[in-house]
C-alpha cells in the first residue's frame, strides 16, 4: 500500500472510538491527555494524515484504547508491502 494512502480502518476506529464517547473533534483535541488541534484530528478521520507515535499514544489514552489497538491496520499492512 503507498505510503500516503491512510488506511481507512484506522480512521474508523479514531472516529469510532471518539463518536462512541459522544465526542466532537473539538472536545478530543482538548482532552487535557491530547491537545491536538481539532482541524489535525479532521486531518486523521478524513485519510490526509496518520498522527505521529506520541499523538497516536495521546489520542489512544484518551480513548481508552492501545496505541496497537488503534493503528494495528496500519502496523499490519505496512509490514506486508
Amino acid at each position: 500500500m503507498p505510503r500516503n494512502v491512510i488506511p481507512p480502518r484506522v480512521v474508523t476506529r479514531l472516529q469510532a472510538a471518539r463518536l462512541a464517547r459522544g465526542w466532537s473533534q473539538e472536545k478530543l483535541g482538548l482532552h487535557p491527555e491530547v491537545r491536538i488541534e481539532q482541524g489535525i484530528i479532521s486531518c486523521f478521520e478524513r485519510h490526509e494524515a496518520l498522527p505521529t507515535p506520541a499523538q497516536a499514544e495521546r489520542l489512544a489514552k484518551a480513548l481508552g484504547l492501545t496505541v496497537e489497538t488503534l493503528l494495528q491496520p496500519a502496523l499490519a499492512e505496512e509490514q506486508s508491502a
